[in-house]
């Protein structure tokens, strides 16, 4: 019997020897900003953090736009800061389905319990791990989610061979339900509310996205 860590299948490399890629800060008086750019392992203990910091705002804007995904464990510990210790996130079905689904429940790894008004920002590059805590927080009404439709690209690997040059293979095996039985791969996440940001906007640096998710949390 071997015992592994699962993970969604992102389109790039998330293993980053620097560790958690995420930030945090006001977003405006009253609304905290976090930042999520991948979910690496040990992940907790930087959730810790971010939220001694900025968990006392009203407000949250959850930033997981061009996210590409990466570990079950730290998606599940991220959840666990939004929803009850033992939510499900999400399901997996392998292609045999007679082993029946696999459930992602959330954790409280990182120790810590945000119940204020949350706002979820995604785009094209949410992908995978990325795109199950979205649909997670969208399907229990925990949070608005603001952007533009997800990259639909949300199969778990779970199976991993290493090669003879020294490569390791990865193939995704789980399909991945969201809670409210939506299947995710190819369809990715609909925001509640659309708002683009075009390639002049990034030019000019304006962000009508994270503006959009500050006008928001600020709504009574």
């Amino acid at each position: 019997v071997s015992v592994g860590a699962l993970r969604l299948a992102p389109s790039v490399a998330v293993d980053d020897p620097r560790g958690p890629d995420i930030d945090w800060d006001l977003a405006s008086p009253g609304v905290g900003y976090l930042r999520i750019g991948s979910f690496p392992e040990a992940i907790d203990d930087v959730l810790g953090w971010a939220m001694q910091e900025i968990g006392t705002q009203p407000a949250l804007v959850l930033d997981l736009r061009s996210n590409p995904g990466g570990m079950l464990d730290a998606v599940d510990d991220t959840a666990g800061m939004f929803l009850p210790k033992g939510t499900l996130v999400v399901t997996g079905w392998r292609r045999v389905r007679w082993f029946g689904p696999q459930r992602f429940l959330a954790s409280d790894a990182a120790g810590v319990r945000y119940t204020g008004k949350l706002i979820v920002l995604v785009d094209r590059s949410s992908e995978s791990g990325a795109e199950t805590l979205a649909a997670a927080l969208q399907s229990y009404h925990r949070a608005t989610v603001v952007g533009v439709r997800t990259a639909g690209k949300v199969m778990g690997v779970d199976l991993e061979e290493p090669l003879p040059d020294g490569g390791l293979l990865r193939v995704a095996t789980l399909d991945m339900i969201a809670p409210d039985g939506v299947r995710l791969e190819g369809v990715g996440v609909k925001p509640d509310v659309v708002v683009v940001r075009t390639a002049r906007d990034v030019a000019r640096g304006v962000d009508p996205q994270l503006r959009a998710a500050i006008a928001l949390a600020k709504q009574k």
